[in-house]
């Protein structure tokens, strides 16, 4: 079964063929604006000649007529009373029309008479609030209305949907719609009027009801002519052409005549049609009429014509179609979901599109009524079950993507005929084809533009000079979020509309995934001229993210594949659904296929790592994806490195961004780039330019194992990490080879921990085996702040516990340090000093001084380290070990070369905390003792002279005082 159930009905704009019938217009006209040019001019003329009209006089006694002005109801009221009834103004005297509306406005007051005859004659009723609003316009439909009623057809209309189409039906029967075509629901214009009141006065026809007459299936009356002639004959059968138009497709008929099969003798005959207008004929073509004529000179002459009681009808849409066969077709009818069914009479005719196929046969009744939109109706002539000729209306849908003028082509944006877009070229004559838009207004070729959504309803036979291609341009949207979906109904809650998917769209998801829909997703829908949804946009942009992993479920869930991911948006993963279909570096796959290809572009990326950057890393990678809208969490769309899959048509760039070897780091310079060593490898850029071709920046600082998901961190500008002559285990992806500007930078091992200068230094008073907090077997560090007063009763130990990876083998008691913290636990640590050296931040043996400020007086690593050469008024001159060493007493004169260095002064405060560290004791506790006074351990360190001094680990603010003093004894 098709998947859409229903269509919506066209609105029908009636505008119908003109006839021949005409009038003389009198030489010298009544009215100075109508001329014999003017549209009406002898309608117009006729009824100021019959004095039914009289215009508009001027005080200079010209009169005019207005032909293009609205008309109301009171005035049309009047206009068909005066054609009714001679001496109208004489003759009719009412005082009241029973209106209060009218009956209480002077402005109206002269309409009383007329309406007060109108309403008791049913040619015109008031509202039902009790009201006539006299001076409201009268449409081209309420015109027709009451000028059939006038004319005594009211009893014989048919019941349709819009209420107006059965007054039309018979107004065009008998002559009033001659010459005077209209839009059923626009403003009647006074000449259109003139033209319908004229044919009025001037028809020769007549209804006669006929008593049981199915009103709901042919209209249960009979057209007569007024001057019918004794000698009659009948015939009863199917109409099978009328003039050049056959139910088999093109005929050589007369413009005078028709052609009936006789079901009864099996034999077709021609028919003249008297009287008839032969506009009004084409109707019936493949229908059967019970038809009255005489017989003149071999020639057989239409009198009267009925459908009492033929031409049972049965319309089917096309979503609603379920069973195509030779012989029968089944449906679903409104609200059932059992199927009903269409039999075929054995010799079936189809006109399709308004043109007659020849040589119907079951082959071409599978294909021709296999149709994606519109309907078909079936019409039963004789009413024995079976039907006997079907009306395909459907058309073809376009979302164009180019429209070319000059060959009048149209090119699908999207689906394609093979390997090539579907198009056609609409280069017939002008008289063969129709621009019209969704709401029936004409239109043109240059009103196609691209995202335009056309429908093409094209006869099978087109070069039948009848055939008519009918082009209806929309340009309707429907915008918002995808609030609700009824995939059983194929309908959509947009916003606050329901809209209905059109085949095409259905389609259309199955060829491009990324115009299926998901709840939450914000979309513009382009809509054909039924309301339908044929594509959508949705406002969503590239996106940035790096894989974690693929989440792949068991047993019935299995195709419930979810991508876990940090995206340059958020550094939380995030499990992200994907749509039925998507591309991967252009390719489609279903969620369950996923797997493999990222497996594979994943593993070209490993191969350029080492093994300890490469844990738990089976497909994550840095990937640039789109979903189904900008605040959606469904994937339509992924591009990443190349996988080697042959016809991948995009990929992620990745090779002028990686290092020459895995185990190889950059190095990161302060003007904002990375580098192999002497050589630029890329940069990086925080800023988007159109103009430049420049896309910002995304960093992403991935850990070792890519399972420690609380370890990412990402950024779209520079990070603080990023700091000059810093070395990282890096790769870029989209690298510009002019600008060499990265697009995204992966940092392996994580934004991880990191030592700075603003952090504070600790010593340590001993370490422990534990159990941590993780379960994990670890160490427990027991330490002092070296800023704190440890003194006498205020001594306190700290302790923190160590991730159980951090291996803190070369430390000991009396060791300075700092680390760093994550989730409560040691996980970065570096040796600040010992008692024989001073380190940098990065562990390497340091000179005298070491200084790195980041901040101002909070910078606790400003730390020198060596031997005291004095202390006196507290200042401390202190020179490097390393000289120190190097001098020798060889030659007696030890003093006066350590007089020869220069030292370095050191302020030092009275209230500076002092800790003495003597590696002879036996426990800790009596190796580490603390000093409140720096003044006496000063000075009973340096007493004896330099030689006899310890080394000394002296930490400085920026303003050059002393916060901390060690002493290695």
């Amino acid at each position: 079964m098709k998947s859409i159930k229903r269509l919506t009905a066209l609105v029908t704009l009636f505008v119908f063929m003109l006839s021949t019938f005409a009038f003389t217009v009198n030489a010298d006209s009544a009215f100075t604006d109508v001329t014999s040019d003017t549209q009406y001019a002898d309608a117009i003329q006729k009824l100021y000649t019959d004095g039914i009209v009289d215009g508009y006089v001027a005080e200079d006694g010209t009169r005019t007529f207005k032909p293009l002005d609205t008309i109301t109801r009171g005035e049309f009221a009047k206009l068909l009373t005066v054609a009714k009834i001679k001496d109208a103004a004489a003759n009719l005297t009412a005082a009241s029309s029973g209106f209060a509306d009218v009956d209480s406005d002077p402005t109206v007051s002269w309409t009383i008479p007329y309406i007060d005859y109108a309403v008791k004659a049913s040619i015109v009723n008031g509202y039902e609030d009790g009201t006539f609003r006299a001076k409201n316009t009268v449409s081209y439909a309420e015109a027709v209305k009451m000028i059939v009623c006038a004319m005594g057809y009211s009893t014989v209309i048919e019941k349709t949907d819009p209420w107006y189409n059965g007054y039309i039906k018979v107004a065009q029967q008998i002559g009033i719609l001659n010459q005077a075509a209209g839009s059923a629901e626009d403003a009647a214009p006074r000449g259109l009027v003139a033209q319908l009141i004229c044919n009025m006065t001037t028809s020769n026809k007549e209804i006669t009801v006929i008593p049981g007459g199915n009103t709901g299936t042919g209209g249960g009356f009979v057209i007569k002519n007024n001057d019918d002639d004794d000698d009659e004959e009948s015939v009863m059968g199917m109409v099978t052409a009328v003039f050049n138009q056959g139910v088999e497709g093109e005929t050589g008929g007369s413009m005078d005549e028709i052609k009936i099969y006789d079901e009864g003798a099996g034999t077709e005959a021609t028919y003249k049609i008297g009287d008839l207008k032969i506009d009004n004929l084409y109707q019936y073509l493949g229908q059967y009429l019970d038809v009255t004529y005489t017989v003149k000179n071999s020639k057989k002459t239409i009198k009267r014509i009925s459908t009492d009681g033929l031409n049972k009808t049965v319309e089917v849409n096309a979503d609603d179609i379920d069973t195509i066969d030779g012989s029968y077709l089944e449906y679903y009818k409104e609200g059932s979901s059992k199927t009903s069914k269409v039999t075929f009479a054995s010799n079936m005719k189809i006109i399709y599109n308004g043109v007659g196929v020849s040589g119907v046969n079951e082959t071409k009744i599978k294909s021709l009524f296999d149709i994606d939109n519109g309907t078909i109706k079936f019409v039963d002539g004789d009413d024995n079950g079976r039907y006997d000729c079907a009306y395909v209306s459907t058309y073809e849908t376009f979302f164009v993507g180019t429209s070319e003028s000059t060959s009048k082509t149209i090119t699908d944006k999207y689906v394609k005929n093979g390997n090539v877009l579907k198009s056609i070229k609409l280069d017939m004559d002008a008289e063969n084809i129709e621009y019209k838009t969704s709401t029936g207004s004409a239109a043109q070729f240059g009103s196609i533009r691209q995202n335009s959504v056309v429908s093409i309803a094209m006869p099978k036979d087109t070069d039948a000079t009848y055939a008519k291609t009918t082009v209806i341009i929309s340009t309707a949207t429907a915008q918002g979020t995808v609030n609700s979906i009824d995939s059983a109904n194929d309908t959509y809650e947009i916003g606050s509309k329901e809209v209905k998917a059109s085949q095409y769209y259905l389609a259309l998801v199955e060829q491009e995934p990324s115009q299926e829909m998901s709840r939450g997703d914000v979309v513009t829908c382009y809509l054909d001229h039924e309301g339908r949804i044929v594509a959508i946009s949705s406002t969503d942009t590239a996106k940035y993210g790096y894989i974690v992993d693929v989440i792949k479920p068991e047993g019935a869930n299995k195709d419930d594949v979810k991508i876990r991911m940090v995206t340059s948006a958020s550094a939380t993963p995030t499990d992200y659904s994907l749509k039925s279909k998507v591309k991967i570096n252009g390719f489609e796959y279903s969620p369950k296929e996923i797997d493999t290809p990222l497996f594979k572009s994943a593993s070209v990326i490993n191969a350029n790592l080492t093994d300890e950057n490469k844990q738990s890393a089976t497909y994550s990678q840095p990937i640039i994806f789109k979903t189904t809208s900008g605040a959606s969490t469904t994937i339509a769309s992924i591009t990443t490195v190349s996988a080697g899959i042959d016809g991948e048509t995009d990929s992620l760039e990745y090779n002028l961004g990686i290092p020459s070897s895995p185990d190889t780091m950059l190095k990161y310079k302060t003007g904002g780039y990375f580098q192999e060593g002497t050589a630029r490898k890329f940069n990086t850029k925080y800023t988007t330019s159109t103009a430049t071709n420049t896309v910002s920046t995304k960093v992403f600082f991935v850990p070792t194992d890519r399972s420690e998901e609380d370890d990412y961190e990402v950024y779209t500008k520079a990070p603080s990490k990023f700091t000059d002559n810093k070395t990282f285990y890096v790769n870029a992806f989209n690298v510009d080879a002019t600008t060499k500007n990265a697009e995204i930078v992966v940092v392996y091992g994580g934004a991880g921990l990191e030592i700075t200068g603003s952090m504070k230094a600790y010593m340590i008073k001993e370490i422990k085996d534990v159990i941590n907090t993780k379960g994990d077997k670890a160490k427990k560090i027991y330490y002092y702040d070296l800023l704190a007063n440890n003194t006498g009763d205020n001594k306190k130990v700290n302790e923190v516990e160590t991730d159980g990876k951090i291996d803190v083998s070369n430390l000991k008691s009396g060791d300075i340090v700092k680390f760093a913290l994550k989730d409560g636990l040691v996980g970065l640590i570096n040796k600040v000093c010992d008692a024989d050296n001073l380190y940098d931040l990065n562990g390497n043996v340091a000179d005298f001084h070491i200084n790195h400020a980041t901040g101002t007086n909070g910078d606790h690593y400003n730390a020198y380290f060596g031997v005291v050469y004095s202390y006196e008024d507290g200042q401390l001159q202190i020179v490097t070990n390393a000289s120190v060493k190097d001098i020798s007493d060889t030659d007696g004169n030890y003093q006066e070369k350590i007089d020869a260095l220069e030292p370095t002064i050191l302020n030092v405060s009275s209230s500076v905390k002092v800790t003495v560290i003597d590696s002879s004791a036996k426990n800790t506790d009596d190796m580490i003792v603390f000093y409140e006074n720096a003044e006496s351990v000063m000075q009973s360190i340096t007493g004896n002279g330099v030689n006899e001094a310890s080394r000394i680990f002296a930490s400085r603010n920026d303003e050059g005082a002393i916060t901390a003093i060690v002493i290695f004894k």
